[in-house]
């Protein structure tokens, strides 16, 4: 025994085959349903020949639109009373079993063998949950007879009409295997050229949306470009001016550095030029701007006096006495001074 029921398929409990049926109808219902309205809006006409029914009463609209300037499809009127026509009341539920319910209508109800039944069918009415059709049935002997008839002019034999059961009481009903494919394959290739319209409008209109996204998104790229260049300059500029305060502290330090040492080159010179030869200087010691002076001398006030005379010096100062050695005989001696300014080029 097979494990899987190719007849009934089934997921999680749910008849797939059902759900099917329940698109195909929904599709079936948008393209040809007049509620819809897509087929009265956009089914092309047909030219109504040997109707036997007056003009007024073939004015309807979708697939029954008669039009014969504007038709190039002929559709040949079968009288009615050539047909056998039948009403059928079902629920709306069942609608998804129409083409079923139709053929065992036909099947049980047609006094012609099967081969030689022609019928067609069509909705007349939806109401308290009940869908009403009229079914039009007659014999291929008929429908010839009706076609034998029709002044179809220019007609190719090989361009089959459609053929339409004229019911008096019902309006016009489609029957099936005759010229029906050639409207309905125009029919299919309008809405077809319609939704592609709707489709490239939209595509358009999605692309003039996002063009701006895009031109922003593309100007936002090459504003930070920019923006990320300036700042990589910056920080080259931002680095050598740092760069560069570095050097010029450096060099305030080495000019400061500079301008605060003692030229003691420059004072030892002086020292020496204004020492004579009968002093002897045993220590100098500087300190900042001032200068400790310790040696002997033949008369320790004759230095100190030739020092004060030589104006080069704040300030002169003997913290102690002068005094004299026994064995040399000079006097030893040590005087403290405040050096000026040196000139700029010591």
């Amino acid at each position: 025994m097979s494990l899987v029921d190719t007849h009934n398929l089934s997921l999680f409990g749910l008849d797939l085959t059902r759900v099917g049926a329940l698109i195909r109808l929904g599709w079936s219902q948008l393209l040809w349903g007049d509620q819809a309205g897509l087929c009265a809006r956009f089914y092309p006409p047909a030219n109504l020949v040997n109707a036997q029914v007056s003009t007024a009463d073939t004015q309807h609209a979708g697939i029954f639109r008669v039009d014969p300037d504007a038709a190039s499809v002929v559709a040949v009127g079968v009288a009615d009373d050539e047909l056998l026509v039948r009403v059928l009341e079902l629920p709306e539920q069942a609608e998804v079993y129409l083409h079923e319910a139709v053929g065992l209508e036909v099947s049980s109800s047609s006094p012609f063998p099967p081969e030689e039944t022609v019928h067609g069918h069509k909705v007349i009415g939806r109401d308290s949950g009940l869908l009403t059709l009229v079914i039009a049935l007659t014999s291929k002997l008929a429908v010839e007879r009706s076609l034998s008839s029709a002044e179809l002019g220019d007609k190719s034999p090989n361009e089959q009409p459609e053929v339409w059961a004229m019911t008096l009481s019902h309006g016009p009903v489609l029957l099936n295997g005759f010229g029906e494919a050639e409207r309905r394959g125009q029919y299919l290739a309008s809405i077809k050229r319609r939704l592609g319209l709707i489709a490239l409008l939209w595509v358009s209109l999605i692309g003039l949306l996002w063009l701006p996204a895009w031109y922003t998104e593309g100007r936002a790229e090459v504003l930070q470009a920019a923006f990320d260049d300036v700042s990589f300059e910056a920080r080259k500029a931002n680095a050598l001016r740092e760069q560069l305060e570095t050097q010029r502290s450096l060099l305030d330090g080495a000019q400061a550095f500079g301008s605060e040492r003692t030229p003691y080159r420059f004072w030892l010179h002086e020292l020496a030029r204004l020492t004579p030869d009968s002093v002897y200087l045993s220590r100098v010691e500087f300190d900042g701007d001032e200068a400790s002076l310790s040696g002997l001398a033949i008369n320790a006030a004759d230095y100190l006096g030739l020092l004060a005379e030589s104006e080069q010096f704040e300030s002169l100062e003997a913290p102690s006495a002068f005094t004299r050695e026994r064995t040399t005989g000079r006097e030893k001696f040590t005087i403290e001074v405040a050096l000026k300014r040196a000139p700029d080029d010591a």
